[in-house]
């Protein structure tokens, strides 16, 4: 019979042995296993390839943030038009709300040469309106005493930025081509400098002889204004010299310099419904004059609008109306005529496909 101390020793033996016989036995299940489940070791290129497409990956990723952050800034840079309303509604928010004090801003070196700025209480960016007064292009008449004065407030209440241009006129350094070379100047300095503004959201609003600078300024800016609205514009000067437009009948030969007869080459340079100047126009145009103007009759609009109907190339869009009623005046009137016109104007922006601008 064996000792206890020959018992543990032979006893550990067996543990021993047993705990060997373990280890082999796994050992050989993990051969198996690696044999069952060998380890793929990927080709060089492969790596680099995949790398390669992972790299593309981020920069793809990048890319697409970068776009997403552009269309966020575009959304956000697109100037919203007001709601629609109706003509007796427009006459109502024409007045709502309090119209703070015009920025007077100086374009050129005359004293003529300025504007001045109604920026609306709504965040910008906005649409902004050129008003360009008439007045037969005399130095008499300006921004303060021709008949626009109502338009600019109203706008701004509205919701646009309304800039009031002032240029020179004849008998201060205006005529042809200077008067229409300031409206010119200020459209571009305007943009560059006014916040807010952006020139594929700038209407063009011309009465009587600004009118016939709306028209003039529109074919030559290297980006067309989204609309003009000529309201009772002498916009034949031809026609208008004709007539013996203004108080004196020498409205438009002191504009021009010369009689047609005498100086043809100017007048077909000056004057917007001469095909060469015509077929420039990209804009659209609101047409208006008022049924009872004696000024620039109404007579003389209705021949134009038929003129352009007829074919003329140009502009994309035509919207004529004739104010029931209004003279030469009460058309550039806030609580008259113009809210008839700017409705219409108002319609064209809403057309569907162009309110992105």
């Amino acid at each position: 019979m064996a000792s206890l101390s020959e018992a543990q020793e032979l006893l550990s033996e067996e543990q021993k042995a047993a705990r060997d016989a373990d280890l082999d036995a796994r050992l050989e299940k993990l051969k198996l296993e690696v044999n069952q489940e060998p380890i793929h070791i990927p080709h060089p290129e492969t790596v680099k390839a995949t790398e390669e497409l992972l790299e593309r990956l981020a920069a793809l990723r990048q890319e697409h943030a970068a776009a997403t952050a552009t269309a966020d800034a575009f959304r956000k840079s697109i100037a919203k038009l007001p709601e629609k309303c109706s003509i007796e509604e427009l006459k109502a928010k024409f007045k709502e709300g309090a119209a703070e004090a015009p920025e007077t801003i100086n374009y050129g070196d005359h004293a003529s040469q300025y504007y001045r700025v109604h920026r609306p209480s709504v965040p910008e960016p906005w649409w902004a309106v050129l008003i360009i007064h008439g007045g037969f292009w005399r130095e008499k008449y300006n921004i303060s005493n021709a008949a626009i004065e109502t338009i600019a407030p109203a706008l701004a209440r509205r919701g646009f930025c309304a800039i009031e241009v002032e240029y020179r006129r004849v008998g201060g350094g205006g005529g042809w081509p200077e008067s229409c070379d300031d409206v010119d100047a200020a459209l571009k300095h305007c943009i560059e400098n006014v916040a807010g503004l952006s020139e594929r959201r700038i209407v063009l609003v011309g009465h009587s002889a600004g009118g016939h600078a709306a028209l003039m300024c529109a074919a030559n800016a290297q980006t067309a204004p989204r609309l003009v609205v000529a309201i009772a514009p002498v916009a034949d000067l031809v026609h208008a010299h004709e007539k013996k437009l203004s108080d004196d009948g020498e409205a438009v030969l002191n504009f021009v310099g010369a009689a047609p007869d005498l100086r043809p080459d100017l007048y077909e340079a000056a004057c917007p419904t001469k095909s060469q100047i015509w077929s420039r126009l990209r804009s659209d145009i609101v047409l208006a004059t008022g049924t009872e103007d004696v000024d620039v009759p109404v007579e003389l609009t209705r021949l134009f609008y038929h003129r352009l109907d007829q074919g003329l190339a140009g502009p994309r869009l035509f919207e004529y109306r004739e104010p029931a009623g209004c003279d030469h005046y009460s058309v550039v009137d806030a609580g008259r005529g113009f809210a008839e016109i700017w409705e219409a104007a108002e319609g064209v922006l809403r057309r569907p496909g162009m309110n992105w601008l």
